[in-house]
């Protein structure tokens, strides 16, 4: 069954792979997709679609995965790292990074938590595709996306404060979500200028993601410091 959809994530038979899984997960047809098998298949699927950079397919067997109910968990986490790191591997590009934005959209609409290692990998990525911005010359998408990382720090630290509060604070407006703000650069503004609230970020972090955690923020700190020692 497994090799049944590798062949098909093979031949780029993306509406076959994910009817297979659809079938599996429905509770109708168990003889085709079940338990740990089920998880393996969406595993694969999704690591498939990011390593060819189809994106689009890759938001539909998410959109698919958690209609169906299920949670992320760390491997799948773990694979959209994996699969991110091959499709990256000539370089960040706008289209991963938005790709990137609009994972962490759809499951912050579920509210339901990434892992530190997951928020750690934006963070890295955002500031690398700052730095390549601003090699090529583009002042203004480096000064852009250095707020935006800095954006993402400030809402995980804001989330992971009032997670447990039942209350939100208040707010002027919020955001439609993070690739929103990506692709729109007056609502980069707004956020800065306090009339913007960003979206949600909840990150849990465990001790052994702390290191990584830290590590991440503190080269978007660096990054900023040294973007405004050379204006």
């Amino acid at each position: 069954r497994l090799a049944v959809l590798r062949a098909c994530c093979q031949q780029s038979k993306w509406d076959d792979a994910l009817a297979l899984l659809e079938s599996g997960g429905d509770g109708q047809h168990p003889h085709i997709f079940k338990g740990k098998e089920l998880m393996e298949g969406y595993d694969a699927l999704m690591f498939a679609a990011i390593s060819m950079k189809e994106f689009d397919v890759a938001m539909k067997v998410l959109e698919q995965f958690l209609g169906l109910g299920f949670i992320p968990s760390n491997a799948i986490m773990v694979t959209f790292i994996r699969s991110m790191n091959v499709a990256n591997r000539a370089g960040v590009s706008s289209d991963s990074v938005k790709f990137l934005y609009m994972l962490i959209d759809r499951i912050m609409c579920r509210k339901i938590k990434i892992n530190g290692s997951m928020y750690s990998f934006l963070l890295h990525r955002m500031v690398d595709f700052a730095e390549s911005e601003r090699e090529a010359g583009d002042s203004d998408a480096d000064v852009r996306l250095r707020q935006m990382c800095r954006m993402l720090v400030d809402a995980k630290k804001r989330d992971g404060a009032i997670i447990s509060s039942l209350t939100p604070p208040d707010q002027v407006c919020v955001a439609g979500g993070w690739a929103e703000i990506f692709d729109v650069n007056e609502l980069v503004d707004d956020v800065v200028l306090g009339e913007l609230e960003t979206p949600p970020l909840l990150v849990r972090v465990n001790a052994e993601e702390r290191s990584k955690v830290g590590a991440a923020e503190q080269r978007v700190l660096r990054y900023a410091r040294r973007r405004r020692a050379k204006v």
